[in-house]
């Protein structure tokens, strides 16, 4: 599937397993693996702003997601910055994952589609 933010800078999209007892704020929860904007990146809840060189979002960013289960790796494809980011270490949950999109501003949006055959080829 792809992304794109259409307007405003703090859109986050990440997979997260199902979660019984989740965090007041849904990037902080212990099962979120997310790319948000300025820069930050969450990692099983945690913050680590920057990883991998991740800047953030910007209106009209479109964004290729994958997740290996075998190898554990969420996988992005940003084509603004044309490079690939990653998670590694994601819990071995293929069959209870989520996807999560939270719309910070009031103007936020996203259109999410299935990749094609090209698209998700970006993501080696």
């Amino acid at each position: 599937f792809w992304l794109k933010q259409s307007s405003g800078p703090n859109i986050c999209l990440f997979a997260t397993q199902a979660n019984p007892h989740p965090a007041n704020v849904s990037y902080n929860d212990g099962t979120a693996y997310l790319w948000a904007g300025r820069g930050q990146v969450h990692v099983g809840g945690t913050q680590m702003n920057g990883m991998d060189g991740w800047t953030g979002w910007q209106e009209g960013d479109v964004a290729i997601f994958q997740f290996c289960s075998t190898a554990r790796i969420l996988k992005m494809f940003h084509t603004r910055l044309q490079r690939a980011f990653s998670i590694s270490n994601v819990p071995d949950v293929s069959q209870q994952l989520r996807l999560h999109v939270n719309l910070h501003g009031s103007h936020d949006c996203v259109e999410i589609t299935e990749a094609t055959y090209e698209e998700a080829c970006a993501i080696v």
